[in-house]
Formats: C-alpha cells, structure tokens, sequence
C-alpha cells in the first residue's frame, strides 16, 4: 500500500467515517467523505471540536473509525497499518527535541546510517540550509534541552527537516504555526509550500490566514464535513466559514 502512494495515487479517501470517543455522548465525526490529493497541499479547518483533528488522527492510524474506512487506491489502511504510520511525520506546536547535535535531532527516530544525500535535501527543503551555515559549529551545534537555544521558527523547521530525512510521504502541521508570530509563520509556510508536488501536506489550523493558499480545504463543524475546495469558493459558498475567516 505504501509503495503505490506516488503520482500513480490520486487520493487518499475517507469512506463514510465515523467515531465517537470513548464516554462521549456526541459523535465526533459523522459520516464523513472526502479525498485528500496526493502530492497536494490541503488544510482541515473548523471550530475546536469541530472534528478536525480527530479526521487526522483516523488518517494517520492512531485512531480506527467505528464506522466506514481509509483507503489508499482502493484498500484499507488497516491492510498495513505499521507501514502506513510509518509514512506519516507529524509537527505539532512543539517539536521533540533532545540535548544533543543539531543533525542529532534531524535523524532522530531514523534507524539507518546517516545518508549525507538526505541530510542536504531535508535542510534545502526545509529552510534551514542558511541558519546551519550561520553557526559557528554548524550541523554539529548542540541543541539544548526542548530547543531553548532555537527560535519558534527554527524548531519547526527542524521538524520539518526530521520528517523529510525519514522520507516521510506524508506531513500532517497540527496547528504547529498558531504559536509563531506572523513574520516566522509566513517563513515556515514559505518552506511547507516549497514541497508541493514531493510529498502529501494537510494542515490542521483554526486560523484562516495560514491556509488562504493550499490546494484544497476541508471545513469540519460539529463533526460533519461542511464544506471543501478552495478559499475563495469556501468564503463564498459558506455563511459560517466566511464568519470564521474574518475574526
């Protein structure tokens, strides 16, 4: 399943997907249909517990739909479901960040040998090329304890680095610019929408400004898809979005 996910796949498809958690009364997706592009560019969007995350999280694999299914060219997720995870980087507000070197951190979670041809291409991709070449020790700078000697921007793109040395074919952003100012947040996106074309991106935000230029939208209220396509036809088409992207 996972060596199909190239520019043979069109899409990954969510099946009539449903979940409630655990102890809740109300459903936090319902019936939920859509096809994310391969290659693409795409945001999740919506209130908190509009839903958002939760579609990410059965995505991903951490979670398994009590109703309906995630397929890759027609087969379930769940076919291979510790290759599927592994495909899949993750950067959320906080990147994990150990006491070590700064290629250190880059590899971390990566078992093979260092590939120096993949250590270029993470820090060309990820906009930290010139940041490495700005420090006195380079690659080798040791990074303190949570990143406390790294700027907010430079964390993410860290994480970015990470999930595109690992050859990640997916990148789920969790929110993961909500905490920058905008300045930093528009140089983190400027490196995620470098990537169109090599890798799947979804972002997950409840602020609008951050997602004006992706591929495609997808707009979760209350559990139920309400809307997907692009920002303008969204701001268009829909009361509620167009109220909630302009707060």
């Amino acid at each position: 399943i996972i060596s199909k996910l190239n520019n043979n796949t069109n899409y990954i498809v969510a099946n009539n997907v449903s979940y409630t958690y655990p102890l809740s009364k109300r459903s936090a997706l319902r019936n939920v249909n859509l096809k994310i592009p391969i290659n693409k560019i795409s945001a999740f969007v919506g209130s908190s517990g509009s839903g958002k995350s939760t579609m990410a999280d059965i995505i991903s694999g951490l979670l398994e739909p009590e109703k309906g299914v995630i397929l890759i060219d027609g087969k379930s997720i769940k076919d291979n479901i510790y290759k599927w995870r592994e495909s899949i980087a993750y950067v959320s507000q906080e990147v994990k960040l150990i006491n070590a070197p700064l290629i250190d951190n880059i590899i971390y979670g990566s078992n093979n040998k260092l590939n120096i041809k993949k250590l270029n291409f993470a820090l060309n991709n990820s906009g930290l090329t010139q940041f490495v070449e700005s420090l006195e020790d380079g690659i080798n700078t040791v990074i303190s304890e949570s990143g406390s000697n790294l700027s907010g921007g430079q964390k993410q793109r860290v994480g970015i680095a990470r999930a595109l040395y690992r050859g990640s074919k997916i990148l789920i952003m969790d929110e993961s610019t909500s905490a920058l100012d905008s300045i930093t947040e528009k140089s983190v996106l400027n490196a995620i929408f470098k990537l169109k074309g090599q890798l799947t991106v979804i972002f997950i935000s409840h602020r609008f400004n951050s997602i004006k230029n992706v591929d495609n939208i997808f707009f979760f209220e209350k559990g139920n898809l309400e809307g997907e396509g692009k920002f303008d036809d969204l701001y268009r088409s829909s009361i509620l979005f167009r109220t909630m992207a302009e707060v």
